[in-house]
C-alpha cells in the first residue's frame, strides 16, 4: 500500500474521535467557566473577567478545531479534512481563523498574566500601567496581533496560490 491517504475506516474513526473529544472539551470548558463565575470571593472579581474571557476564547478555538477535524500526515506533508464544516470553509480560511483565534487566546492569556503582575508589583515599576495607559497598551497589543495575523494570512495565501 503506497497511498498517502489512510484507510477509510481509520479516517472515519479519527474524525469521530476528534468530534467526541470536542464535545468532552466543550463540556469541560463550560464547567470551568461555571466555576469561575460561581466563585464568590469579591477580591478576585476583576481577575475573573480575564479568566472567563480566556476560557471563552479557548472554547472557541477548541470547538472550531474539533468540528473541522483536520487530519495531518506529517510524513507526506498533507493537511486535509473531510468533515461537514470543511465543505463550507476552505482549508486556507480555516487556518487563518485558527491563527487569529490562537493569537487571541495568547493575548488574553498575556492580559491575565499582566493583570496579576500589576497587582503583585509596586505601581512605580516599569511597564506597570494603570487606567487609560493600560487600556491603550492592550489596544496596541490587539492591533499588533491583528496586523501580524493579517500579514501571515496574506503570505500564506500567496504561498498557496504559487503551489497550485
Amino acid at each position: 500500500m503506497n497511498s498517502s491517504k489512510p484507510d477509510e475506516n481509520f479516517e472515519t474513526c479519527l474524525i469521530y474521535l476528534q468530534h467526541v473529544n470536542g464535545i468532552v472539551m466543550f463540556a469541560f470548558n463550560g464547567f470551568v467557566i461555571t466555576l469561575i463565575l460561581r466563585d464568590d470571593d469579591a477580591r478576585n472579581r476583576h481577575y475573573r473577567k480575564y479568566l472567563c474571557c480566556l476560557q471563552i476564547c479557548s472554547l472557541a478555538l477548541d470547538s472550531l478545531s474539533n468540528s473541522y477535524a483536520p487530519i495531518v500526515q506529517f510524513h507526506k506533508g498533507i493537511f486535509y479534512s473531510d468533515s461537514f464544516l470543511s465543505h463550507l470553509i476552505s482549508i486556507g480560511s480555516f487556518l487563518v481563523i485558527e491563527l487569529g483565534l490562537f493569537a487571541e487566546v495568547f493575548l488574553v492569556y498575556y492580559m491575565c498574566v499582566y493583570y496579576r503582575r500589576s497587582i503583585v508589583l509596586p505601581p512605580e515599576r516599569r511597564f506597570n500601567f494603570f487606567g487609560w495607559r493600560k487600556q491603550a497598551f492592550f489596544l496596541f497589543l490587539q492591533f499588533y496581533a491583528t496586523v501580524t495575523v493579517g500579514v501571515m494570512a496574506y503570505f500564506m495565501h500567496k504561498s498557496v496560490e504559487e503551489a497550485e
